[in-house]
């Protein structure tokens, strides 16, 4: 976890199998099954972040979540994570996120990324902003909408 005063860099790493439990909060604030950035800095480089998971109620970021903040990645691999509510590989909760050469799930469906109602690869809520530039979106499955999902006003 990172929170809103520092700044966490996340180089050739392999972040696998790490749960987030967010069972007695029902805001849409709870999740980063394999990182959560609280505000802060965070740089994740040529990383491969897979079969994690944000469960119980608002679980959110299967993979990565951050609630505002910066979050650039670039390169690597977010695949085979689950989030309860929204963005199984992916969630902004009000943050500035910038992905860059990062494939999004995998090219068998068990490596996609899925996600309990929003956005299976990729969630937005609220005054989030989310750049991709010639990454791969694949295999993503949201149990109600989109692979790739924005919601405004916190939905």
């Amino acid at each position: 976890m990172n929170s809103y005063t520092g700044t966490m860099i996340v180089n050739g790493s392999t972040i696998n199998a790490n749960i987030a439990r967010s069972a007695n909060n029902g805001g849409n604030d709870q999740g980063g099954g394999g990182v959560f950035n609280n505000g802060g800095i965070l740089d994740i480089n040529a990383a491969t972040i897979t079969n994690n998971v944000a469960t119980d109620n608002n679980g959110n970021g299967g993979g990565v979540m951050t609630v505002g903040g910066t979050v650039t990645i670039d390169g690597g691999t977010i695949a085979s994570s689950d989030a309860a509510r929204a963005g199984g590989g992916v969630e902004n909760n009000g943050g500035n996120v910038t992905l860059t050469n990062v494939t999004l799930g995998g090219a068998a469906v068990a490596d996609g990324n899925t996600a309990g109602i929003n956005g299976g690869g990729l969630h937005a809520t609220g005054p989030a902003q989310r750049r991709s530039m010639a990454g791969r979106f694949r295999t993503m499955s949201p149990r109600k909408k989109g692979g790739l999902c924005g919601t405004v006003r916190g939905r």
